[in-house]
Order: C-alpha cells, then sequence, then structure tokens
C-alpha cells in the first residue's frame, strides 16, 4: 500500500499522505507524525491504507509512526464512524474528543512531537554487581558490610528477591543475571548508589509489564445474590439488562465472573469524580485488573492505561466516564452504564453534543458485548423500552428504608405567618429537632448566589447582563452582581441608575442567602455551602465532602452538586427549599427529573421537607409516595400527546448572529426549506429560555421525527437543506443537538 489516510483532531476530513519508506510498518489504526500546513506536525490515525494518488495536489510523507501498537482497534475506528454519522459532526471532530491526550501531541518542525507519552514506560531495576559473581564473593562482601547495617539490609534484601525471582533456574549463573523492579524493595537512593560504587549491585531498566495480581472476593448478601441470580439470567437471553436498583454490588460480582473469564468490562459513570467511592472500590477488588481512568491522571499513566488495552491486555476492568468510551479495547464484553438516567451523560453546551449512555450501548453492540444499563430512578426512555420488550428488567432492592417525607405548603405558612425568612415552620421545627439530635442537615437550593433579581421598587429598573438577555445575580460574599452565562461581573449598586432612588431589599433566593439566613436562626452550629463558586474544582469538592463526612458541618446548602452520591450514612433532615423551581422548568423532562431528585434524597434520609406552593401536584405526591410506576404512566401519556421522547427524536437546530434581524430571516429561510424537506416535522423559529449569550441573539429550530419514521433519512435531508441554505445563513453560527436531554 502506497498511501495512506490519516485522520487528524480536525474538523477537516481524513488527508492523503505517502508511505514512502515505512512501508511494511504502517497499520490501520497506528498513531503516525505528519507535516501540516507550512510548518506544523501533528499526530493522527491511520484511518485507511490504499494504492490510490490523489487527484491533485503535492502528496506529503508520513513521518514516523509514534508506537508499534494501534492504539485504535477496529472496533473503536466504527465506533468513531458511527459517532460522526449520528450526531452530524466531521469525523475529526470526534478524533479531537477520542484521541487520548498523550497520543494527540503537536508542534513546530522545529519543536518536533512530544513523543515521550508514547514510549513504553520503564521501571528501574536492580541485579548483583561485577564484584559478587559467585557464592564466595558474596560471602565476603557480607562479612565487609557487617559495620555497615543500612548496606547490610540492603544486599540481603536484594538477594532474597534475586532468589525468588530465580528459583526456577537454580545456580549461580541465573542468580548473578537476575534482575527485580527496584522500587518494592524500598531501599533509600543513597544506599544503592554506595552499593553500586563497590560494584555489588547494578542498577538498570526494563519495559513495565502488566502482570495482573489476583483479585479479592466480594461476598454478597442473599438479597444481593438473588439480585445478582436475577441479572445473570436477563443477561443469558441476549438483551439489554435495565436493573432498577441502587445496590452496585450484584452488578459488581457480575463484572466480577466476566473478568475472571479474561473478559473485558467497561464500567461507564456519569462523571468518575463523583464516583469516586466506587471507583476505589472496584480498585481494591480488582486490584491490577482494574483501569480507573480518572481526569487528573498523568499524562503517563493514561498512555499506560491505554497501552494495557492496546497490546491485548485481557480480564481487564476499566472504569470511568465518557472518555473511557474511547479506550482501545481489542475486546470488550461487558458494558455496566451506571445511573443511566443522570443528564451528566449528555452534552448539551459544548461539541461534540453525545449522550454517552447512547454511545456505550452502540459500543457493545459493536463489539458484541452484554450490557446492563442501572439505574434507582430509569430514565422514561429506557422504561418504555424495557416495557416494549427491547430490554428485560430487573428490579431490586426497592423495599430500603425511604425518608418520612413532608410537603409543606409555602402560601399557607405565608398567610398564617408561618414563616422564618424562606423557612417553613415545618422546617424549621424539623431542623430544630435533627440538630437538637445531633444530626445533620441538607438544604438544597438550585439556584447559587444570594438572590435572583434586584429590582427599583420605583422604575421597575433591574440590572441585566451587557452580553446576555438575563438578569445579573447578586452576590454578597463579593458584593457584586454577576451573570451565570458569560461570567460577567459588576458592583453591586445602592441605588438605582435611572431614577436616583435607594434600591431596596434583592428578591428571591440563592444558595449564598440560605447560608446566611441558616447561621442567624442556629447560631453556633457549622454551616457550609456547596456549589460551583465554593467548589469550582475538585479539590475543594472533596475538602467540603471530607468536612461534612467528618461531622464537621452540620448545616450544608447547596446547589445540584448535592446530588453527588458521597453520603455514607443516613441524613437526618433533608429539605428542598424551592421545589417548584424544578417543577416549573420550560422542559418536558421537567416533572421526571423532579421526581428524581426527591427520589434520591429520599433514599438518603431519614425525614425530608419539600417546600412548594403546589403541594397537590401530582408529581409531588408520586414522589412522596416513591411511586415510580405512577409517574412514569403519567408521564409516558403526557409524552405521547404532544410526541416528545420517547415517542419521537428530537433535534435542536440553534441558530446565533450578532444582528437579530439577519438572524431572523436566516432562520426563516432555513425553516422555509425544512418544511419543503421534511414537512410538519419541523418546528419554529422559537425563542429560548435565553436568547441572548455572550453578545450572540440566538433562535431555535426543532425538528421532531416520530418513530415510525426514518431518523438517519431526516438527518440526510436535514444535511441537504443547510447546503440549498448556506447564503441566507450567511455568517449565522449553526449548532446541531441531536436528541437533546
Amino acid at each position: 500500500m502506497d498511501y495512506a489516510d490519516i485522520l487528524l483532531p480536525l474538523a477537516i476530513p481524513p488527508l492523503t499522505f505517502r508511505v514512502g519508506e515505512l512501508v511494511g510498518e504502517l497499520v490501520e489504526g497506528a498513531y503516525v507524525s505528519v507535516g501540516v500546513g507550512a510548518s506544523r506536525l501533528h499526530a493522527g490515525v491511520v484511518w485507511r491504507l490504499h494504492d490510490t494518488p490523489p487527484a491533485k495536489g503535492k502528496v506529503r510523507p508520513v513521518l514516523a509512526v509514534m508506537h508499534d501498537v494501534p492504539v485504535v482497534p477496529p472496533g473503536q475506528m466504527r465506533f468513531w464512524e458511527w459517532l460522526s454519522a449520528y450526531y452530524m459532526i466531521p469525523l475529526g471532530v470526534v478524533a479531537g474528543f477520542a484521541m487520548a491526550a498523550p497520543f494527540k501531541s503537536k508542534g513546530t518542525q522545529q519543536e518536533g512531537l512530544t513523543v515521550k507519552a508514547f514510549e513504553r514506560p520503564m521501571v528501574k531495576t536492580v541485579g548483583l554487581g561485577s564484584t559478587v559473581a559467585d557464592e564466595e564473593s558474596l560471602g565476603q562482601l557480607f562479612e565487609t558490610l557487617k559495620r555497615a547495617r543500612a548496606q547490610h539490609a540492603a544486599m540481603i534484601a536484594v538477594v532474597e528477591a534475586l532468589e525468588t525471582s530465580a528459583a526456577s533456574e537454580r545456580g549461580e549463573a541465573a542468580l548473578s543475571e537476575a534482575t527485580v523492579p527496584l522500587k518494592p524493595l524500598g531501599i533509600d537512593a543513597t544506599i544503592v548508589k554506595k552499593l553500586c560504587e563497590r560494584g555489588a549491585l547494578r542498577v538498570g531498566e526494563q519495559e513495565q509489564t502488566f502482570e495482573p495480581e489476583p483479585m479479592k472476593e466480594a461476598p454478597l448478601t442473599d438479597e444481593e445474590r438473588a439480585a445478582y441470580l436475577e441479572v445473570e439470567r436477563a443477561l443469558s437471553a441476549g438483551k439489554t439488562t435495565l436493573y432498577r436498583g441502587d445496590e452496585t454490588a450484584p452488578l459488581l460480582a457480575v463484572v466480577d465472573r466476566v473478568v475472571r473469564q479474561g473478559g473485558n468490562v467497561l464500567i461507564l459513570t456519569p462523571e468518575i469524580t463523583a464516583d469516586h467511592h466506587l471507583a476505589m472500590a472496584v480498585r481494591e477488588q480488582f486490584g491490577r485488573r482494574a483501569i480507573v481512568y480518572l481526569p487528573e491522571m498523568s499524562e503517563r499513566r493514561k498512555a499506560m492505561a491505554c497501552l494495557q488495552l492496546a497490546s491485548g491486555q485481557e480480564g481487564m476492568a476499566v472504569v470511568g466516564s465518557r472518555q473511557a468510551l474511547f479506550m482501545p479495547f481489542r475486546r470488550l464484553d461487558l458494558v455496566v452504564v451506571l445511573r443511566e438516567d443522570d443528564p451528566l451523560y449528555k452534552q448539551n453546551d459544548y461539541s461534540p453534543r453525545i449522550s454517552a449512555r447512547d454511545a456505550a450501548l452502540m459500543l457493545a453492540s459493536i463489539y458484541g458485548a452484554q450490557t446492563i444499563l442501572q439505574s434507582a430512578v430509569p430514565s422514561l426512555e429506557s422504561w418504555f423500552n424495557a416495557a416494549a420488550g427491547r430490554y428485560l428488567l430487573v428490579e431490586a432492592g426497592q423495599s430500603g428504608d425511604r425518608a418520612r417525607i413532608a410537603i409543606s405548603d409555602t402560601l399557607r405558612a405565608a398567610k398564617r405567618g408561618e414563616r422564618k425568612h424562606h423557612f417553613n415552620a415545618d422546617l424549621f421545627d424539623a431542623m430544630g429537632r435533627a440538630l437538637g439530635g445531633g444530626g445533620q442537615v441538607v438544604l438544597f437550593q438550585n439556584r447559587r448566589g444570594f438572590s435572583t433579581l434586584v429590582e427599583c421598587q420605583a422604575c421597575g429598573w433591574s440590572p441585566r447582563c451587557p452580553h446576555c438577555n438575563v438578569p445579573m445575580v447578586p452576590h454578597q460574599s463579593g458584593s457584586e452582581l454577576k451573570c451565570h452565562y458569560c461570567a460577567a461581573r459588576q458592583p453591586l449598586m445602592t441605588h438605582c441608575p435611572d431614577c436616583r432612588a435607594p434600591l431596596g431589599e434583592s428578591r428571591g433566593f440563592g444558595t449564598e442567602k440560605i447560608e446566611a439566613i441558616a447561621g442567624e436562626l442556629f447560631p453556633g452550629v457549622a454551616v457550609a455551602r456547596l456549589d460551583s463558586d465554593t467548589a469550582p474544582v475538585e479539590s475543594r469538592f472533596r475538602a467540603i465532602e471530607r468536612a461534612f463526612l467528618d461531622r464537621r458541618i452540620d448545616i450544608l446548602v447547596g446547589t445540584s452538586m448535592l446530588l453527588r452520591d458521597f453520603y455514607t450514612a443516613p441524613i437526618a433532615l433533608t429539605a428542598i427549599l424551592n421545589v417548584d423551581n424544578l417543577l416549573g422548568a420550560p422542559d418536558f423532562r421537567a416533572a421526571e427529573r423532579t421526581f428524581r431528585t426527591i427520589d434520591f434524597f429520599a433514599r438518603r434520609s431519614l425525614e425530608m421537607v419539600i417546600q412548594t406552593s403546589q403541594p397537590s401536584a401530582a408529581t409531588l405526591q408520586q414522589a412522596a409516595m416513591g411511586d415510580y410506576r405512577a409517574m412514569a404512566a403519567e408521564q409516558l401519556d403526557q409524552r405521547r400527546q404532544f410526541l416528545y421522547p420517547p415517542y419521537c427524536r428530537l433535534i435542536v437546530i440553534r441558530m446565533a448572529h450578532p444582528e437579530r434581524d439577519w438572524l431572523w430571516r436566516g432562520a426563516e429561510a432555513l425553516i422555509a426549506l425544512c418544511r419543503n424537506e421534511l414537512g410538519d416535522t419541523i418546528q419554529g423559529p422559537v425563542l429560548p429560555t435565553v436568547e441572548r449569550v455572550r453578545g450572540l441573539h440566538v433562535v431555535d429550530l426543532i425538528v421532531k421525527v416520530p418513530r415510525e419514521r426514518s431518523f438517519s433519512h431526516a438527518k440526510e435531508l436535514l444535511a441537504q437543506v443547510f447546503k440549498a441554505a448556506a447564503a441566507p445563513m450567511r455568517g449565522i453560527r449553526i449548532t446541531l443537538n441531536i436528541d437533546p436531554q
């Protein structure tokens, strides 16, 4: 093969390069370095080898093979192509996201590519030196070292390790030639240096081996064993298993069985740092057979993890978030998707906008792997598939303890004067009881900041972001107003700039205000806040988590970051301070997500209070009783009537431009063309909740494709429309969101 199509992590198709002197060395899926532009070098993937020269242009040569093991196996290549086709994104964009960071080097011709990550990892070794070639000289050395106790002890440790290593080849020759890894011996570097100077030891290097250690047994309770057997029966039927339960022990037992049989397993989590305890449990149980793919891992460790699998290592359990989907499995036998309902699986705000859960299902299909979707509150799409027979349902652990839930009417409490700031009397009294009994309290309010709105009572003026069509949110800690979309800031003012009237008290409340009020109402207790302001990085989250688990925090106030499962013991009291914010969100999934939030805290608390102005809302009543089936039946019926997933597939076309009039003309031209091709499946233009972000006006078109129609055909027609509408859409930024969450 004289030519190679190289896929670069850029939004362009694969480029053709000449194989040249590398004939026989290149294989599809290997990483190579190539020249791009006048002076740039890039790492890319050999996508196809062939003998067809390009129609025109100079053909550059492939410069070097970056590693002798192909790091994108055939199954992954098919997976990347599916992602590109399904989500309507260039294959190079998929590559940019999928290529592990250590294998995505770039630079100038002068600097060259950083290739250290591609080298096989090396370990220091130690063996006997030239002065101790036989037993006699070794004995003389020990006599000499009697007074140098540290060196004497070090030599004993080395010889014992060498004898163990050379046990199968007894004799002086075997012992003198043997080497062992130095680090596990724990010998001080200064001692090693002195012994090397004596000629007693020699230090070298050898390639790191990936020898897995024995796994630990993980005993199951009778209930867990029954659930394990149910899951195994479902898997034997050859369909995706939907496991409705909170306990992961039965699933890890399945993983254990697969790994012991030499199979590879992918355990996918919505956010690996949020599942830190699970990841550590997997590492504890499976030892070196576990690869925990963490974002904070060094580039070399990530490279080692990839090379383990790329080299054909079997009997491994890989745990990670969406990036773990692109690990170079040559064989994949089981995929487990934990908390499959979690919206974090879907990237809505940045490209590529893929759903890791849906992608995991396709990855399993490509490799012929078994699949388990786990959730205590399954997504309605998965529940629908189970009801239709596409998935097999296993329900386990649904009879566990739940909190005593009280639904507290905020309107009634306000009329009766039974509110203390933003706490109804029911909640205030419950907090007093919990704290008085030495318990902890968790307060959930999905709004950060001090309040939600500053407004002049005289003229109605309120500060708005100059770049986004949203109010600026007051933050008392910094005495400033912030935009939660573009991070713009300005000082918190005291007088209205329009009429000069004094600005009164701001309206609404966020986590910062709740933290302050809780400290006032319960003096002497430790109050802390967990949101993106107090925990912008993982280390800060871990610090707050540790403080809560060590009971150094009595009241923890937070946003959705509280939904990370770090609770090791039941919480005395949890409260949702304004559930109406969740229930009234402009989203057809609002009721489902409200139920899920309540259910999350209900399964981790002894007592729970839900504050709302609509206490008779069906979703709240269903959540209070833990009646998932009733909620699912009601919501699926509504979605069927109004044609929402799972009864259709959605595509949101977002258009953005600095000039509103040009944007709307382009949107109207596009929707006219769409209606010619797609008919009544297209809706809009509609304004999103925030219609201007970072200086760009925004408008949405929504494509609804009923299940009985071909989704692939609809996307093909949409691609044709985009080409035809190029002129009226000139300068308009287009983003597609397939299956938005």
